[in-house]
């Protein structure tokens, strides 16, 4: 048995954590937010009503599931954490639907499901690391020691600003190259589309794809919900330049263009910028399933080790769990 510190509880991280407490492992994931998921967050939009809506990752593709994760996802599937969705999705004029999967009764079930019984240290961001027979993480005044085993499941940009990281890791995740998404939340009074499919890819200049939240399983089907995500190279290019007022000013005003509505029929709208939401290209993503550095017994997984999906995150930390000497 190993005592492991992982950083990041995000998907990857929750699942690396879970498959090694499985394995006999103490592990303690640390993390900068209040508490896990991510990127496949639920952002609560109505307190009375306990309504949420997924603002990350919308769903995973069945056609991602590998022989790799079969057998992890089908434990999710029985135990009631994903239900089927058969997608229909409105893209160039035509309509296909896919198989997904979603978070039930929300995205972020998958992650806390993941982590209920790890220990979890939250609004901790982990600064400085150091190595000297075990390993130390070092967050503002606080040092947490002892760790026979260090993982990073922080993007590669967040890799990359820890004190200490090996020099094999740190060329790695200074490889990687991400781009920003600006996801806009609103709730309308009216739907925004009557046809019979659940997401618009439109593709436009600001707009990417818009989701009716409204319509996954075990959703609240007579609120209205939906999830704008913009275009990744716009929002990239404007992150520094426009605030989060600007852009909700401007998703929202081409979201109401596209589909001839008015600003009367919007009942709420929140923002939340990605700065490291998408890999660029699909060289940027090293295809290694994790790293393992020669320098010191410290590893990392994530989306940028192995593929571009919530898959190849949860595939990764699935990966590093059952490769641990």
């Amino acid at each position: 048995m190993k005592k492991i510190a992982i950083i990041g509880a995000g998907i990857a991280g929750v699942t690396c954590a879970h498959e090694c407490m499985k394995k006999g492992h103490d592990v303690t994931l640390f993390d900068k937010s209040r508490g896990v998921s991510g990127r496949s967050t639920t952002k609560r939009w109505d307190e009375l009503s306990g309504i949420g809506i997924d603002m990350g990752v919308p769903y995973i593709e069945d056609t991602h599931i590998t022989n790799i994760s079969k057998s992890f996802i089908n434990e999710l599937i029985d135990n009631k954490v994903l239900s089927l969705w058969p997608l229909t999705i409105h893209s160039k004029g035509s309509v296909i639907t896919v198989k997904t999967w979603v978070g039930s009764p929300k995205m972020s079930h998958i992650a806390r499901h993941l982590a209920q019984d790890i220990r979890l240290i939250s609004t901790h961001k982990i600064d400085k690391i150091s190595f000297n027979n075990s390993w130390a993480l070092h967050a503002q005044n606080n040092v947490f020691e002892g760790f026979d085993m260090l993982i990073m499941a922080i993007p590669a940009t967040q890799v990359l600003d820890i004190n200490g990281v090996p020099s094999d890791i740190h060329e790695l995740a200074q490889s990687i190259t991400y781009g920003a998404i600006n996801t806009m939340l609103i709730e309308m009074k009216s739907p925004l589309w009557f046809g019979n499919y659940e997401e618009d890819r439109v593709d436009g200049p600001i707009i990417q794809t818009v989701i009716a939240d409204y319509l996954k399983p075990n959703r609240v089907l007579k609120r209205f919900t939906y999830v704008v995500h913009s275009q990744s190279g716009w929002a990239t290019k404007r992150f520094d330049e426009l605030n989060k007022a600007e852009v909700t000013d401007i998703i929202r005003d081409s979201l109401l263009t596209h589909y001839n509505r008015t600003p009367d029929l919007i009942l709420n709208t929140l923002t939340h910028r990605w700065k490291y939401a998408k890999l660029m290209g699909p060289s940027d993503s090293l295809q290694r399933g994790y790293i393992k550095s020669l320098e010191a017994p410290i590893m990392a997984c994530g989306d940028w080790c192995h593929g571009h999906t919530l898959m190849s995150a949860i595939e990764s930390g699935y990966l590093l769990a059952h490769n641990i000497d």
